[in-house]
């Protein structure tokens, strides 16, 4: 990859042709793709250690940090991405990093899966002694036979509309295992042509109430 970018980066000045260029791009889009299905399976190895670092977390921090990171790519798309919260949650234990990617790997799908325009809501909802996070999209939507196996490692849907999207079949996986090492639970709920909703639910902690 970094000698790619460096050839890519001279290509005038080394009087590359324009098919020499397109494999050259072809080389470092495939080396960007192994690099993210090997840090995705390092991040599963990680978790199925239990090496988590456990802090009080407040979920607010969380949906606010993919909003920064997230807000480009939905404008890119003509997209709207909201929030909604109820007031004053409490905080839940946990690995703050690893809660940001698992929440990262639900909006990101969002996203893709969602055509220009669309709309991704962030919600933040207190449900007794737990804090569900959901993420609405209005995108293409899955069918029931493929919603049972979204969890499962490199299980991809492709259909039509999503034949040309990019991935690697390891984030759904990924986001549940986090999930499932906090105590919580992830599920999905979909209509084709209507649109997903992910979400998970997390503990308060004993230490978190506001």
């Amino acid at each position: 990859m970094g000698y790619g970018s460096l050839l890519l980066d001279d290509g005038e000045d080394k009087n590359l042709t324009i098919q020499q260029r397109q494999y050259l791009q072809r080389m470092f889009h495939a080396g960007e793709e192994m690099l993210e299905i090997i840090n995705d399976i390092l991040d599963l190895e990680q978790l199925r250690s239990g090496n988590i670092n456990n802090k009080l977390v407040r979920l607010e921090s969380v949906v606010a940090e993919i909003v920064e990171r997230y807000q480009p790519d939905a404008e890119a798309k003509s997209q709207r991405l909201n929030t909604e919260s109820t007031p004053e949650l409490p905080a839940v234990s946990g690995d703050q990093l690893l809660l940001v990617q698992a929440l990262s790997n639900l909006t990101e799908n969002a996203i893709k899966y969602t055509p220009d325009g669309g709309c991704i809501n962030l919600r933040l909802l207190r449900q007794n002694s737990s804090i569900r996070v959901e993420v609405q999209d209005t995108g293409f939507g899955i069918s029931e036979s493929a919603q049972a196996r979204l969890f499962e490692e490199f299980y991809r849907v492709r259909t039509r509309d999503t034949a040309n999207i990019s991935g690697t079949g390891l984030g759904l996986s990924l986001a549940k295992s986090i999930i499932e090492a906090h105590g919580g639970r992830i599920g999905v709920k979909s209509k084709e042509g209507e649109g997903s909703t992910f979400y998970f639910s997390l503990p308060i902690s004993r230490n978190g109430e506001a």
